[in-house]
């Protein structure tokens, strides 16, 4: 079963070697011309970076393509801003909004990171390509799925973000830099409610706007409140008003704790006053918020309410990951290839594997059914 070196050595030398020996232990000829290429896909992901000696040129593409990923963020946050989309809108549009951006983001990384590399002198001559247009890259939409495919991936399951951390703050609903909370109720937070609140801000920031207060830990008073979540009005209103799913489960509003640093709480407390002091006006002194007309959760979200973040994530680094595979020079290229090209070759490649990794546990699942 084992071949002789011969007439197949060249067959035996382009299988890899856990295929091969998986090969001779079958009871197929010796013979048989080579594996397709589709085979290679069932045991392991193609490479899609180079293994090539990385020039010092080749952080310009990455540092392009991350620059372009966080002002796509960026600039989605501020017309998620005067829209009106924030963190505390309805469920689905806070991380529908915030998957849209992370796709446009990815597709701008990718658009700028392929035309610095272009524009990078070649190892061969020093010769600089010519720009590649902006259609060319947009020319193949599924080219452009699998980019905003790779970015999402990258972004939500690599780097651990939430798509409904990306649109802007609301004061009155959970912020985008919330992490972690400390179960409370309706009463004020005790002394070690407050500890524990305060070392989960030091840490991880206020979940409004995200700032640790470092310069302000050492001044006196307190650099973090323990903020009740919904606020203590919302959650009044929520009881009074509440909704088809808290009829038919008769489930009360649950109160946590999250850190928010003194200036979000000023904020959070002036958006709220200013919206029952409405509420009252409207609903007469001393009636119920019942009322339709004020929406005290949506209060801290309104257009040209909520907060706009800006500062800097670990999963903005999605956007180097996708500079990364659409710029950075490919295995036997040598680095003077067409990014462009290059780029939608490793993507079909990984597409090809996941379609036949797919279709390979699909088998055996549907082996395992008809089995039962």
């Amino acid at each position: 079963l084992i071949p002789r070196f011969g007439r197949t050595s060249n067959m035996v030398r382009q299988v890899p070697p856990r295929i091969h020996q998986r090969r001779l232990r079958t009871d197929a000829p010796a013979s048989v011309a080579p594996f397709p290429s589709k085979l290679f896909c069932l045991r392991w992901p193609p490479a899609i970076l180079s293994n090539a000696s990385p020039s010092p040129l080749a952080a310009f593409p990455l540092l392009s393509g991350t620059a372009a990923f966080v002002a796509a963020l960026h600039l989605s946050a501020l017309l998620q801003h005067h829209v009106g989309i924030s963190t505390g809108s309805p469920a689905p549009l806070p991380a529908l909004a915030g998957a849209a951006s992370v796709a446009v983001a990815s597709v701008a990384a990718h658009a700028a990171s392929v035309a610095t590399e272009r524009r990078r002198p070649t190892a061969a001559a020093g010769r600089v390509r010519p720009p590649v247009p902006l259609p060319a890259v947009l020319d193949s939409p599924a080219h452009l799925v699998r980019v905003a495919a790779l970015g999402l991936l990258s972004y939500r399951f690599v780097l651990g973000g939430r798509f409904s951390s990306v649109p802007p703050s609301s004061y009155t609903a959970l912020g985008s830099f919330a992490r972690i909370c400390v179960p409370a109720t309706d009463a004020y937070a005790t002394q070690s409610q407050r500890d524990l609140v305060a070392r989960i801000g030091r840490k991880y920031g206020c979940h409004t706007c995200g700032t640790r207060e470092i310069f302000r830990r050492a001044a006196a008073g307190a650099a973090f409140h323990c903020d009740h979540m919904p606020p203590r009005a919302v959650a009044r209103q929520m009881t009074e008003r509440p909704s088809l799913v808290r009829r038919i489960t008769k489930r009360a509003v649950q109160f946590q704790f999250y850190p928010q640093c003194v200036r979000c709480s000023n904020r959070q407390g002036a958006i709220l006053s200013s919206a029952v002091a409405k509420a009252s006006s409207v609903l007469g002194k001393g009636k119920s918020l019942l009322g339709r007309s004020v929406n005290l959760r949506a209060a801290g979200g309104r257009p040209g309410v909520s907060y706009v973040h800006l500062r800097p994530r670990p999963e903005h680094l999605a956007g180097t990951l996708v500079a990364a595979v659409s710029a950075l020079g490919g295995a036997g290229s040598g680095g003077d290839g067409d990014p462009l090209i290059r780029c939608k070759r490793r993507l079909k490649e990984v597409q090809a594997w996941g379609e036949c990794t797919g279709r390979r546990y699909w088998g055996k699942f549907t082996r395992f059914t008809e089995g039962i």
